[in-house]
């Protein structure tokens, strides 16, 4: 028995060394899939090339797996790129070359001692170090964000208690925390992350794979976030770093209560008998409701205001499970009474063409119904109805008949349901592109026509837009031009204005664009004299802006100066300006979290101090404790605040009998306790030190009404989906008398100014203004003599897109200058008031002192980096403030939790795969088209073409949702992606500890299949991660998580046909609910739920098929 043992263990270490040789002799170039993309209309007969479409090759291994893809003559001078993927013996990637370019243009493979010859050799690259063990899990990636640096991982087991690797024990019952010691060494896993500059971050989950303890190590403190769960591995309490830092160390426990530690701080959730989450309780704010159908889809909702009303917001479906239906509705019933009475109902309804908005009422929900948007798709029989006869529809030519599955028409209301906002019309094309639009605005009384023409790559070429409003007509033709790679090189706006008396019209050159041979932009030629250059560094990150009147260099690792800090995960440690007749250098240094503490400036060499300092001090949820501002005249600022939880308590000034008066607009008041309000959403509500007396919040908690001291108001519109459309300014002669509960106007004499804005059309006072633009925006009217002209104005910004300048397009001159610090309060101006795009090129509301920026959903305080508000996706945040901005590091990121893809150039080369499998299936259908109209096939043959071409049609068609997603990721303003890979045929999405998505895949497909699932949780309200950080399916019963499962499967499947699972030949119909359910790993069902269901579903036809049948 012992031989054969030996001789088996022999057999096996042979075979593993056969494997290994294997792998390691397999041929980098031995296959390859070389795609098209036509960039123009192609006729038959004509072949394609690097002239006419855009060319990719992309090179496989003899194990099939891909090595390199090449881009042939993809740069500005017709040369080609590629990337490079090293395997070592046992085929794990070993290093990732990212895009390079090459000398040569005829889409030949590129050896990797080309790539080591290169002159980016040092940069451009990722090492990975792996642990010598089965798992193969990563221990460094070598050059992330600066060459030679390593983020590295280790993989331990909690141990002590004390030291970093001990963690609390926390148990909920009821509503009621209890410390019970420590967990038992080993029974939690550990994974330590340590960036380049030697930050970690420890995460402990148990052994039902939830994470319990998320922790970061900092200078100051140790930041604990604390997952609890129910038997039934639900979360049920989130315990922020707040919670462990001020537990005293006599209580055992806390119970939730109105005022205490855990109502300050923590967060509940409740869910009924289906796992639907009911109920969640935010940090000083009260409890949430949700109410679910029988599909388990969300009803109703309730926020904590609403409930004083006895209000609901509501949303209903159709049969497609698409939301048609939202508004609002009164309902004096409980919250549990209301989840017991629609658990068992499905709550849909049809469109009939009768009523006010032609939907059927069946389930009314409760009374006194408002309707603040209604969708229309499939047909546009809704054009028809006596809502829809303000709006005159007008249809491009080449407009699609068939609107089956579009989106194609809409009506938004104006604030939360009190009367018409919009009433929208949409018109496509045969390939589902949107090319015209109809919309009136009920509050400007204007209807804007759009429409648009797309190239063969689905760019816009020309969007033609025309504005009819009472006070006449504009006319404004946006015109592109691409270069050989796709690429936008030239744009040119004109604009026509008439009013019956007079016709006015102009073209600006909008601007020109030059790339270099990396394909990054580096010149913009806004104006004959005006030119901007982009700088990046050697190493690929963004160098500066230069122009002749505003440059910007940015500093990492190479910070100019032996006195301040040097960073490489990417933090900016210093940033040298020319603006004008000023230039200085800031030196910039950060704390805990990456959170920015410091800034100095200096001479623009960086030897010279001049007296001009910013300093904040936070509390362990990163609410600004201190904030100080010195100035060569003295100090501006020396702030101090205090919180009741992360809410405002009082705010000291110890700066206020001595600030220059050459700086008063940075002056901030000092207030004590009672200066500051908050309502039961969490809304600022009172904030004498923005001369807030009161503000009242719509159901968007935006504010809709601002009174001021003094008599002053500010009342602002809204359209039910969050655009602010109408502000109105009233200043009243006598005082105005603010209770607390609601907002009374008295009757007296006022003057009042009156701004609408309907898209990028602005009116002052009725009378149509301005058109803004991306880069400026053109003035239609003086609006000190009420003249009508066309007169262009552009800003320069800076590298967060803050406007620096705004210049007269004719004669170049400087109008408007704004200087920022690093927290975005402006420090130097002239010409103020020109325009008010500022701060990250968001409006600034200045009226009557309230000072906020607009950031769309939500408004930010220009003095002090904070918001009003908190941020609608908190839940993503746990360990931090609802109410800070930005983490707490304006210098790197433009908004609290919006950013685009961390690397667009990753999420396009995802894209332009796409497109080359797109131009592949198309080259199939031709293929056997061609064989179809040639005849004699037999019926089997037809048929089975028939079904290829079908497949491939359907294939094109997920594809270009993928590629719809992709930019949906890019756009959305609440989340920082960033595409991956990792090695084993693994994917997922999980969220980092620094805020950011990560999609993890070992392929392009697993890539498109994970993008899916995170589109799929956006229109789902959100994303939601588990308490190990992977992404959560976003359905809500098994249906739902099996139809989301599948589409995902789909969307793979349509990229290179790969699935894990049996398809019995079926091919893309055979990805259903029982092949995804039947997917095993390991032997084991990877979606055991989906496999129970499919199950079920077996069972239920089985049983149905006997009742057909009579009982048999």
């Amino acid at each position: 028995m012992r031989r054969s043992i030996n001789h088996s263990l022999f057999l096996r270490c042979i075979l593993s060394c056969i494997f290994i040789s294997f792998l390691s002799d397999l041929c980098g170039q031995s296959n390859y899939v070389r795609t098209y993309v036509p960039k123009e209309p192609v006729s038959p007969g004509i072949s394609l090339n690097e002239s006419n479409a855009l060319v990719s090759t992309a090179y496989y291994d003899s194990g099939g797996r891909l090595v390199q893809t090449v881009h042939h003559g993809i740069t500005p001078s017709g040369k080609d790129m590629a990337d490079l993927i090293v395997y070592d013996h046992v085929g794990r990637c070993q290093r990732e070359w990212q895009l390079l370019p090459f000398d040569s243009s005829d889409g030949s493979y590129k050896q990797a001692s080309a790539f080591d010859s290169s002159p980016y050799k040092d940069h451009y690259h990722v090492d990975y170090e792996y642990e010598p063990s089965v798992w193969n899990r990563v221990t460094a990636e070598i050059g992330r964000n600066t060459p030679g640096r390593s983020v590295t991982t280790e993989y331990l087991l909690n141990a002590g208690s004390t030291g970093f690797l001990c963690v609390t024990h926390y148990t909920l019952s009821g509503f009621m925390v209890t410390r019970n010691g420590n967990y038992p060494d080993g029974s939690l896993t550990c994974v330590k992350r340590t960036n380049e500059d030697g930050e970690s971050d420890y995460v402990f989950t148990n052994a039902h794979e939830k994470v319990v303890l998320e922790r970061h190590v900092g200078l100051d403190y140790t930041y604990d976030t604390y997952f609890l769960y129910d038997r039934f591995d639900q979360l049920v309490c989130v315990l922020p770093p707040a919670v462990s830092e001020n537990w005293e160390s006599s209580a055992g426990s806390y119970v939730l209560a109105s005022g205490n530690l855990l109502d300050h701080y923590a967060y509940f959730y409740e869910y009924d008998y289906f796992n639907n989450c009911i109920s969640s309780k935010l940090p000083g704010a009260g409890w949430y409701y949700k109410v679910y159908d029988g599909d388990h889809r969300m009803i109703l909702s309730q926020s904590p205001n609403q409930r004083f009303r006895s209000e609901w917001s509501f949303c209903k479906y159709d049969l497609l499970d698409r939301i048609i239906l939202e508004g609002t509705v009164r309902n004096s019933n409980s919250h549990h009474e209301l989840v017991r009475s629609y658990m068992d109902t499905l709550v849909c309804e049809s469109y009939d063409g009768t009523g006010t908005f032609g939907y059927t009422n069946r389930f009314p929900l409760g009374e006194s119904p408002r309707i603040t948007k209604v969708s229309y798709y499939d047909t546009e029989s809704f054009l028809f109805l006596p809502l829809f006869h303000s709006l005159n529809v007008v249809r491009p030519q080449g407009t699609y008949s068939s609107c089956q599955s579009l989106l194609t028409g809409c009506y938004l209301s104006l604030n939360d349901g009190e009367g018409t906002g919009e009433l929208q019309s949409f018109s496509y094309d045969k390939r589902k592109r949107l090319i015209g639009s109809s919309i009136y605005n009920a509050v400007s009384r204007a209807t804007t026509y759009t429409f648009t023409e797309y190239n063969e790559l689905n760019a816009p070429v020309l969007i033609n837009r025309r504005f009819v409003s009472p006070d006449g007509t504009c006319l404004s033709d946006m015109s592109y031009h691409y270069d050989n790679g796709g690429r936008e090189t030239a744009s040119a706006l004109t604009v026509s204005l008439s009013d019956g008396r007079t016709n006015q019209s102009r073209t600006f050159p909008s601007r020109e664009l030059t790339y270099d041979e990396f394909c990054r932009p580096v010149f913009e030629q806004i104006t004959s004299g005006e030119r901007i250059s982009t700088v990046y560094r050697t190493d690929g990150k963004l160098g500066g802006l230069e122009s002749a009147r505003f440059s910007q260099t940015l500093h990492y690792s190479d910070v100019p100066s032996c006195f301040w800090n040097e960073y490489f995960n990417g933090r900016i440690s210093a940033v040298s300006i020319r603006q004008l007749d000023n230039s200085y250098r800031m030196f910039l240094s950060y704390g805990d979290r990456q959170s920015l503490c410091d800034m100095a400036m200096y001479t623009y060499d960086g030897t010279g101090y001049l007296r001009f300092k910013e300093s904040m001090g936070y509390d362990i949820m990163g609410n600004i404790r201190t904030l100080t501002r010195q100035t060569p005249l003295g100090d501006v600022n020396v702030l101090s605040f205090e919180y009741t939880g992360n809410h405002f308590k009082s705010s000291y000034d110890h700066s206020s009998s001595r600030w220059p008066d050459a700086y008063s607009f940075l002056y901030h008041s000092w207030e004590p306790e009672g200066a500051f309000g908050y309502d039961d959403n969490g809304n600022e509500t009172r904030n004498l030190a923005q001369n807030v007396e009161y503000a009242h919040y719509n159901n968007h908690n935006l504010p809709d009404s601002v009174c001021f001291p003094g008599g002053n108001t500010l009342l602002l519109d809204y359209l039910s989906d969050g655009r602010r459309v109408r502000t109105n300014t009233k200043t009243y002669r006598t005082a105005l008398i603010v209770p607390w509960d609601d907002l009374q106007l008295l009757s007296d004499p006022s003057s009042e100014t009156e701004e609408v804005r309907d898209g990028d059309f602005l009116f002052r006072d009725g009378r149509l203004s301005r058109l803004e633009t991306p880069g400026g925006y053109v003035s239609l009217r003086n609006d000190t003599t009420g003249e009508k002209r066309i007169r262009g104005y552009y800003y320069i910004k800076d590298y967060l897109g803050s406007v620096r300048l705004t210049c007269d397009y004719e004669t170049g001159e400087v109008l408007q200058s704004m200087e920022y610090l690093p927290s975005g309060a402006i420090f130097r101006r002239t010409g103020y008031d020109i325009q008010n795009r500022r701060f990250c090129g968001k409006e600034e509301l200045s009226m009557h002192g309230f000072n906020m920026y607009d950031s769309g959903a939500r408004l930010q305080y220009t003095l002090v980096p904070r918001f009003s508000t908190m941020d609608p996706l908190l839940e993503k945040y746990y360990d931090i403030s609802p109410y800070v901005y930005c983490a707490n590091n304006p210098v790197r990121f433009i908004d609290p939790t919006g950013m685009i893809w961390e690397d667009p150039q990753e999420a396009e080369r995802l894209k332009r795969n796409i497109d080359n499998r797109i131009t592949s299936l198309n080259k199939d259908i031709v293929r056997n088209q061609d064989k179809l109209d040639k005849g004699g096939l037999s019926e089997k043959q037809i048929g089975k073409l028939e079904s290829r071409i079908s497949e491939a049609n359907n294939r094109i068609s997920n594809l270009n949702t993928s590629k719809a997603d992709i930019d949906l990721l890019g756009a959305d303003q609440s989340n920082v992606y960033a595409l991956s890979s990792i090695s084993g045929g693994k994917h997922k999405v999980r969220q980092g500890s620094d805020g950011k998505v990560y999609i993890e895949t070992s392929s392009d497909a697993l890539s498109i299949h994970e993008v899916t699932h995170v589109r799929q949780s956006l229109d789902a309200g959100g994303l939601r991660f588990s308490t190990n950080g992977e992404l959560l399916n976003a359905g809500v019963g098994i249906r739902s998580v099996s139809n989301m499962e599948i589409e995902a499967y789909k969307m793979q499947y349509s990229y290179d046909r790969s699935f894990p699972g049996s398809l019995r030949g079926r091919g893309l119909q055979g990805i259903d609910v029982h092949s995804v359910g039947g997917i095993t790993n390991d032997g084991k069902h990877v979606y055991p739920v989906i496999y129970q269901y499919s199950i079920d579903l077996n069972k239920f036809f089985k049983q149905q098929k006997k009742l057909i049948g009579g009982g048999k």
